[in-house]
């Protein structure tokens, strides 16, 4: 099968109560509070502006500053085939499209959850902050190198990042 039908899919959109939800669309939405469910994680109950409730879980963005009372703007990431919508807050500091330079701290390969390998990158922002990433389309880049890449997205907070250029080479 060609690779580039293979790994298009349709933009999945739901009507929730009145309510249109679509990938790839940002929505607003108020943080109502932090919930644990039972046996579970703790999430951060949002409300959106058709007065919806949904959850985020909050692990995933301890760093984002999200706390009960503000209005965030997420990405609409993906609505499954059972119609379950998966939201992914926009990132405070980096801002889609824009090119920053990181630090790469560490590497490490996983496996992700169709057991194929991935590479899970720790980075410094020029604040010195830390950053769990993932680079596209690049082979290993080894730890100390400064890298210069083109933020792209989140996904449960791990920063993507595409177009690399290794910026001290030695």
């Amino acid at each position: 099968m060609n690779n580039t039908l293979k790994s298009r899919r349709e933009t999945r959109s739901c009507l929730f109560f009145s309510e249109y939800f679509e990938e790839g669309k940002q929505m607003e939405f108020k943080v109502l509070k932090m919930i644990t469910i039972p046996g579970d994680e703790l999430y951060f109950l949002l409300e959106s502006p058709g007065l919806h409730r949904l959850l985020l879980p909050a692990a995933y963005f301890s760093d984002y500053g999200i706390y009960p009372g503000m209005g965030i703007t997420c990405l609409v990431d993906k609505i499954n085939c059972t119609g379950r919508i998966f939201l992914e807050p926009l990132h405070p500091y980096f801002e889609a499209g824009v090119r920053y330079v990181f630090d790469v701290m560490d590497c490490m390969q996983i496996f992700d959850r169709k057991e194929r390998p991935v590479l899970d990158y720790t980075v410094k922002d020029k604040l010195g902050k830390l950053h769990k990433a993932r680079f596209l389309h690049t082979g290993l880049i080894q730890k100390g190198k400064t890298i210069e890449g083109v933020f792209v997205k989140t996904r449960k907070g791990v920063l993507i990042i595409s177009d690399i250029i290794v910026i001290n080479n030695c």
